[in-house]
């Protein structure tokens, strides 16, 4: 009944596309956190989100996200700023993303959408003003897209170098999670075909018989 009954809520507070993003978004966290991983992949999902707030702090207060998306064709164009958010939900938190926000404590609470009844054009947390999620919970793709204005910004200031360095570190670290989140799901497919082959091979030794 809980689901039923969020989407009927969001659906009152929400326009209709955003609140179907948001719905599936949350049924995808919800079964990412109850998946068995292992302890590396909580502690390589700590350590993107660590990497994923230290770009923040690096790049820090800029101007060029403002206005970057001002005129630009629907959907970018819906709000003056955040062109790089006008993406699609689904692809922004895609499975990695979603499995590194999940392991490092990110709850389905914790999506919370714009207040109001926004239009939705783009991410389902790209609102007038700003993204309407904490740092903490953005994929770690929000922080790692860094346009040719923002660098340019960046450059005047004496600081690209020094955000370069650190968005080195965040693709370390979400490449790290990615791979041991791989391996731990090849793992799982084929541990029952494996499973399967050791138990074929002791029938066949116990009929007296060569295994196939």
């Amino acid at each position: 009944m809980f689901v039923p009954v969020e989407r009927l809520l969001l659906r009152l507070r929400q326009p209709a596309s955003r609140a179907v993003e948001l719905v599936a978004l949350r049924r995808r966290l919800r079964a990412e956190r109850a998946s068995v991983v292992t302890s590396d992949e909580r502690t390589l999902a700590a350590e993107v989100a660590h990497a994923k707030l230290a770009v923040a702090e690096a790049i820090g207060s800029v101007a060029s996200c403002g206005s970057c998306a001002a005129r630009q064709p629907w959907p970018v164009g819906g709000f003056a700023g955040g062109a790089c958010c006008a993406g699609v939900t689904a692809n922004i938190f895609d499975d990695h993303e979603l499995a590194a926000l999940a392991h490092a404590g990110t709850r389905p609470r914790d999506l919370r959408p714009p207040a109001g009844r926004d239009i939705h054009a783009g991410c389902a947390f790209r609102g007038a003003e700003a993204c309407s999620l904490a740092l903490e919970h953005r994929p770690a793709r929000c922080v790692h897209y860094v346009c040719d204005t923002l660098r340019a910004e960046l450059h005047r200031g004496g600081r690209l170098d020094h955000v370069e360095a650190q968005l080195a570190g965040l693709d370390r670290a979400m490449r790290a999670f990615t791979a041991a989140r791989r391996a731990r799901q090849d793992r799982e497919v084929l541990a029952p075909v494996v499973e399967a082959v050791i138990d074929a091979v002791r029938a066949a030794a116990r009929r007296g018989r060569p295994s196939p």
